[in-house]
């Protein structure tokens, strides 16, 4: 094989293997993010080694050194689609770093890639067709005293496709951690300095499709050990005056929602008003009071005691005033706890019974894989697993996520040691199932499990031991933002193959989209083809489709 060579972004390049195929040419619609790998293999240390990139749609274009990470958990006895199957240390690539001024070490005898991205996200990209010219640049010495020498060159040749990508309809949510921030950046929470950070994490989610927020109004009663508390995240202050009365300011809150909707979202969910797995006690409420800041609720106290339920119908009374007000109200949705079981029943109806009082047509959006929760209406808007859909054959579901738990039976996710393919094709599998809204539980989840301790994600990937690799995050804490990984880079490319469907839905309609799909065999979330080259010559053909029926469009106006 050539020793410097492009090749599609579906390609996990390991440095001891280097790439399985090369693909030469592809094309892209107009307004859509598009990604490839330039691969370098050298016999010998290469000193200062990049790569410099030739076109005329050159500011279009972005380099990034795709670095391998370190994964001690990456197969917990799923499936056999899955890149290694032997459970054991090992390294993937993974995070997408800038480039380094002088280069980087080009290493003896192993690949090293770059991730190179056309992005027409801002600004569409001209049509037609473009040459990118990729030359890959070393000293000529060792120890970085040589002269630039040109080592080797190839051609990218890209056609831009006059056709836009309709904008995501998907209500897509992955919850941001906010204590996760302030321990990696060092910034005390909803601080002036906090929120020039939380700024860049939410355009990294936006930017890769995130349309709805995790909205933390009392400290998200997530991923904590029972007794353990996480570092107080509380966007609603509250005061009990000497009386014991409550008085509630959402001018944080306010400023947080008006924040997130100036940067793109769309959708808030504002956080569980119950422990996870049961809903048996109250999140961590800090208030003010005559003997200071203390803790109100928490751990100690019930869900359903007549303290709590007291407080909750004073608080979403309020509540209710200020969403009206600041006209959010049709964008939010409820959580009460995650993954109920039957036994929570009653618990639920509770809480539910106060929460609907004060919102009637509240949409309560509690991932879900017990369907007589959804029967008897106490979670109007379920979010099952991908794994558990079956369980509402016959009913109309319209949101799923994915977990720990979704290594098997092929079902999609982002640990390091699925395919690339098996992480995108989620977006035609949302299309085909007639998915609305999707959730994952991690965007940057840097803590172990029940959040026992912080964690640095560049040295531990699974969670401490509990978790794939790629479980718990899709970016890395840099500076003052992100590093984005290649897993997340990809999971919007399956967004995109969505929008594109739909794109040639609106220009044709269902059944030929439907005849058009059949090639992918997709079937639930479980059944697609595996085949990467298959793949993407569908992704390709579809642009292709998409131009033809957009020029047939243009001739009949």
């Amino acid at each position: 094989m050539k020793r410097f060579l492009t090749t599609d972004s579906l390609e996990k390049v390991f440095p001891d293997k280097g790439p399985k195929r090369q693909l030469k040419s592809y094309n892209m619609l107009k307004n859509e993010m598009f990604h490839f790998q330039a691969c370098f293999y050298s016999k010998t240390l290469v000193w200062d080694c990049r790569i410099e990139l030739e076109s005329e749609i050159s500011e279009f274009l972005s380099v990034r050194y795709v670095e391998p990470m370190p994964s001690h958990l990456y197969n917990r006895g799923g499936d056999r689609y899955v890149l290694k199957r032997k459970n054991g240390s090992s390294l993937y690539p993974e995070l997408l770093r800038p480039v380094r001024h002088l280069g980087d070490f080009a290493r003896p005898k192993l690949w090293t890639t770059w991730w190179i991205t056309v992005n027409g996200q801002q600004n569409a990209l001209p049509t037609g067709k473009h040459q990118i010219r990729i030359n890959v640049y070393g000293k000529d010495k060792q120890g970085g005293e040589g002269k630039d020498i040109k080592i080797d060159s190839c051609i990218f040749e890209l056609e831009v496709i006059d056709a836009a990508l309709p904008k995501s309809d998907l209500r897509y949510t992955r919850w941001v951690h906010f204590d996760c921030i302030s321990h990696q950046h060092s910034k005390e929470i909803f601080s002036e300095k906090y929120y020039s950070v939380l700024n860049n994490y939410i355009k990294s989610a936006v930017s890769h499709g995130m349309t709805m927020l995790y909205t933390p109004l009392f400290t998200p009663a997530l991923d904590t050990r029972i007794g353990g508390e996480r570092k107080t995240a509380q966007l609603v202050d509250i005061t009990v005056n000497e009386k014991g009365d409550y008085l509630f300011s959402f001018d944080r809150l306010k400023r947080y929602m008006d924040n997130a909707k100036n940067l793109g979202i769309q959708y808030y969910e504002l956080s569980h008003i119950a422990t996870q797995w049961g809903a048996y006690a109250c999140p961590k409420i800090i208030a003010k009071t005559p003997d200071g800041e203390r803790k109100i609720f928490g751990w100690e106290t019930s869900s359903v005691s007549k303290e709590y339920i007291d407080f909750l119908n004073l608080f979403l009374e309020k509540l209710k005033i200020f969403l009206d007000e600041n006209e959010y109200s049709e964008y939010c949705y409820f959580h009460i706890s995650d993954e109920p079981r039957p036994e929570h029943m009653e618990r639920f109806k509770t809480l539910h019974s106060v929460v609907i009082k004060h919102f009637p047509n509240v949409k309560i959006m509690d991932a879900l894989s017990h369907v007589e929760f959804f029967d008897s209406g106490v979670i109007n808007e379920p979010v099952c697993s991908t794994s558990c859909v079956k369980c509402f054959k016959g009913k109309r579901l319209k949101s799923v996520y994915y977990c720990c738990g979704m290594g098997v039976q092929h079902l999609s996710n982002t640990y390091f040691n699925l395919p690339s393919l098996r992480n995108r094709i989620l977006g035609l599998q949302l299309y085909k199932n007639q998915m609305e809204g999707f959730l994952h539980w991690g965007f940057n989840f840097y803590n172990s499990a029940l959040s026992d301790r912080q964690l640095n994600p560049y040295f531990e990937t699974d969670g401490g031991g509990t978790f794939e690799s790629g479980d718990s995050f899709v970016v890395y804490p840099y500076k003052d933002g992100v590093l984005e990984s290649l897993r997340h880079e990809v999971f919007y490319d399956g967004l995109q193959d969505r929008c594109a469907i739909q794109l040639l839905e609106r220009l044709t309609d269902k059944s030929f989209v439907e005849k058009f799909l059949k090639e992918l065999k997709i079937k639930g979330f479980t059944k697609y083809s595996r085949n990467e080259k298959k793949f993407l010559k569908f992704r390709k053909k579809l642009n292709e489709k998409i131009r033809e029926k957009v020029q047939t469009e243009v001739c009949y106006e």
